[in-house]
């Protein structure tokens, strides 16, 4: 059945219902995490997804395969924003659990600098007295959870979470069939804070919002690029035909130094649009973080409402035959 009425021209754009005769009630913390696991945290999985297959289709034109690539990246930059975001709003949540989530997450501001000290302990207890107050939180994202990583111990990174972890939990808790990720979860914590607070995260980031303003790019070949900084022609011989996107990080500078390479900051980069690596690109920075987030945000959504549970997997079956074939890469 649809919503559009049939036989219509109009164009619609969104649903949205008149007043009615009572006031809803606002939408709950519960609801909002529950959505969330089950639906909001596959879809820059699904979406990445859709792209690399036009990448790897032999019929895909080259406008196509620029959109891809381009779209891959997009996600790739969703993908590392949400998990900041959430992961920022589910630290501040620990303060008062009676803080309504999804107002929580409405109040961040996620800012990007090229700040690479932690912060001060007062600007910790800063940004959580603005969540405590419901203040905007102008906060960049990976400083904030580094900082709380290097500020614990690894056992004590799920209390930053309100997690109580200890090796040997209740089975309301955690199931036995999830006593390993659970035993896990102080290293799984580690790992992944690390990688979404490396530089190279920032990165894709970068990468995205050049896409999303613009987009900022111009189409280019690594070959003849290689040339007019003077490097040889058979250096690049194998790519001469080789058309790509490149966006433009710094507006028109191309020209990077050894220095800024090594400090991780980049100018022009070429967008890849080889499938495989494309593979390997969503599997690790777009549903490798989702796994993460749907492992911590279980344990969350088990620790605030007991007694409530969740599908111990994805109910979708495409998203299902995705996450076989992650698992069985990495275990092969």
């Amino acid at each position: 059945m649809s919503l559009i009425p049939l036989n219509t021209g109009k164009l619609f754009t969104t649903l949205t219902l008149r007043p009615g005769p009572v006031a809803a009630p606002s939408i709950s913390s519960e609801t909002f995490l529950r959505s969330y696991l089950e639906a909001g945290l596959w879809l820059r999985c699904l979406g990445a997804q859709h792209h690399v297959r036009t990448l790897a289709a032999s019929q895909s034109t080259r406008l196509a395969r620029f959109a891809a690539s381009a779209g891959i990246y997009t996600q790739l930059g969703l993908a590392t924003e949400d998990a900041l975001a959430m992961l920022v709003a589910w630290s501040l949540w620990v303060r008062d659990r009676s803080d309504n989530l999804p107002d929580l997450v409405y109040r961040i501001n996620l800012r990007m600098s090229h700040e690479l000290a932690n912060y001060t302990a007062k600007e910790i207890e800063d940004i959580r007295g603005k969540a405590v107050s419901g203040k905007k939180i102008n906060v960049d994202g990976r400083r904030y959870l580094k900082s709380l990583r290097d500020g614990v111990g690894e056992r004590d990174l799920p209390q930053l979470f309100g997690i109580r972890w200890h090796p040997h939990p209740s089975v309301k808790l955690v199931p036995k069939s999830e006593t390993l990720s659970w035993r896990m979860l102080p290293r799984i914590i580690a790992e992944n804070l690390e990688v979404l607070t490396d530089f190279r995260s920032a990165m894709s980031s970068a990468c995205y919002n050049k896409l999303k303003h613009g987009p900022q790019l111009i189409v280019d070949k690594p070959s003849a690029a290689a040339m007019r900084m003077g490097h040889s022609a058979e250096e690049y011989h194998a790519f001469r035909d080789l058309e790509l996107i490149r966006l433009l990080l710094c507006g028109s500078k191309v020209s990077i130094t050894e220095e800024e390479i090594a400090n991780g900051e980049r100018s022009a980069p070429f967008l890849l649009d080889d499938p495989d690596n494309a593979r390997r690109l969503m599997d690790r920075a777009v549903v490798a973080p989702a796994v993460f987030m749907w492992t911590l945000g279980r344990y969350i959504y088990g620790t605030v409402f007991v007694g409530r549970q969740l599908p111990t997997r994805p109910a979708d079956d495409g998203l299902v035959e995705m996450l076989e074939g992650y698992f069985s890469t990495l275990s092969g």
